[in-house]
């Protein structure tokens, strides 16, 4: 007979002997998507560091070379400084900048896509972007919608109400990748289905707007009316295509309701735009749960479809957080450079001229012995993007750096400004983050007037 000391000892050891086989467990990905890995024993255990990937920046881009010593460069105390490696050529920041200078005389308005996972869910961080470039630059709208709400209704600067369309995202199977849009998602309409936006008052730039755009493919005739600001109805059509479709209403307007009074079966709907003629407009284009390697599967006929209509001047790629685990894999950053490769070589295929921002991931903690501290892996991935960035001569931002580096979600989580998760931020924090990345922007704008002037660049 076994004593009750003896059981419990018993006990103990062999939930001691589980824990420790769980906590050698692999990490597991489903597809795409890296699951989290937790480390049961992260309170008595150091963070395991993988040695054998040894990561280096690539070599900083130096500004003051011998044919750049005839200007000052411009570099505020204080903000972290965008590194450029297109040796100012097609694919870096020049276009996004010279679009930016000519707001004033330009006949639409300059768009930056803005590309990422649930950092930016509800318009967070995107949001204070996109009111703190129109501000500066003019321009009002939400820019780009989708046809049904996102998780929980979760995007307090626009109400969106919808009926008859079947929703699909490339999160969620069935899904076919032909027939996705610009945002990773597609919706199926029936005649009578109904769509409306209404502007809000949470950001004063997406509470109104000029031009709505209805972007969508069929094979057969679609019509479509419209009510603007609760009016008369407007009727409009138009006929099969084989590619991207769009039909644009125009008025001063905070609220539009579209119904789709006749379409073919399983006629493909993809969102609208609602911007104004001229000035900033920032889309939201975020899909929670992803890394960003699905973006290579965009047809690129279709975003070509989409820069017909709406052309982008800046596309700027933030993932990262569903591609970081506890320890950075053997041979992780080789793989996924050569995902993102594929990335960003469609999108300039689509965008010849658009400058491409790769925006590296934020920082993520989590408890070890040592207390709350950053993922080690959250700085492999930081350089592996720059490499990213190197590689393809496009733009970098250090967005870990610029948030404070080692440990900020915790500063952030202390005050208010992130969740207790230590991996998303709210509100007040993507306020607090877009006033670092629009102070990088309009830095490398006072450099590239500088160079213009200079006779550096034309």
């Amino acid at each position: 007979m076994i004593d009750e000391k003896a059981k419990a000892f018993i006990i103990s050891g062999t939930v001691l002997a589980a824990l420790l086989l769980m906590h050698n467990l692999p990490t597991l990905s489903f597809g795409d998507t890296t699951l989290r890995d937790v480390n049961i024993l992260s309170d008595v255990l150091p963070e395991a560091v993988d040695s054998s990937d040894i990561l280096r920046r690539p070599d900083a881009v130096l500004a003051q070379n011998a044919d750049t010593l005839k200007y000052e460069e411009y570099r505020p105390k204080g903000v972290t400084m965008i590194d450029d490696y297109s040796n100012d050529k097609d694919g870096g920041m020049n276009h996004f900048y010279k679009m930016l200078s000519e707001t004033k005389t330009l006949n639409r308005p300059v768009r930056i896509a803005y590309y990422g996972d649930s950092f930016i869910e509800g318009d967070i961080l995107t949001a204070d972007i996109r009111e703190i470039l129109q501000q500066k630059f003019g321009g009002n709208g939400i820019g780009w919608v989708d046809c049904q709400n996102g998780t929980n209704n979760f995007r307090p600067t626009l109400t969106l109400k919808s009926s008859g369309f079947d929703g699909h995202v490339v999160t969620k199977k069935p899904f076919d990748h032909t027939l996705q849009g610009v945002n990773q998602k597609y919706f199926i309409a029936s005649p009578g289905a109904t769509l409306s936006y209404t502007g809000t008052s949470f950001r004063k730039g997406p509470s109104h707007w000029q031009k709505a755009k209805l972007f969508f493919k069929s094979d057969g005739n679609v019509g479509l009316s419209a009510r603007i600001n609760g009016g008369e109805s407007v009727t409009k059509s138009a006929g099969a295509a084989s590619g991207v479709q769009c039909v644009e209403f125009s008025g001063n307007m905070n609220k539009i309701a579209f119904t789709v009074t006749d379409c073919p079966p399983r006629t493909v709907f993809y969102g609208a735009a609602l911007e104004s003629d001229r000035g900033v407009i920032v889309d939201n284009l975020g899909v929670r749960g992803i890394p960003g390697y699905s973006l290579a599967d965009i047809p690129v006929n279709t975003l070509k479809g989409f820069a017909n209509y709406r052309p982008y001047d800046l596309i700027i790629i933030h993932y990262g957080l569903n591609a970081v685990a506890g320890k950075t894999p053997k041979g992780f950053p080789e793989r996924y450079i050569k995902r993102m490769k594929k990335v960003i070589g469609n999108l300039r295929k689509a965008y010849p001229e658009a400058s491409i921002l790769v925006m590296s991931v934020s920082d993520r903690d989590q408890r070890s012995a040592d207390g709350i501290k950053t993922i080690s892996s959250v700085r492999d991935l930081s350089i592996t993007q720059q490499n990213l960035a190197n590689e393809c001569k496009v733009a970098y931002f250090n967005l870990f750096d610029a948030m404070g580096g080692e440990n900020s979600m915790k500063t952030m989580v202390d005050k208010g400004l992130a969740n207790k998760d230590y991996t998303h931020i709210n509100f007040e924090g993507g306020k607090f983050i877009a006033d670092k990345i629009c102070k990088s922007l309009l830095a490398g704008l006072e450099n590239y007037k500088r160079k213009k002037e200079a006779g550096i660049i034309n």
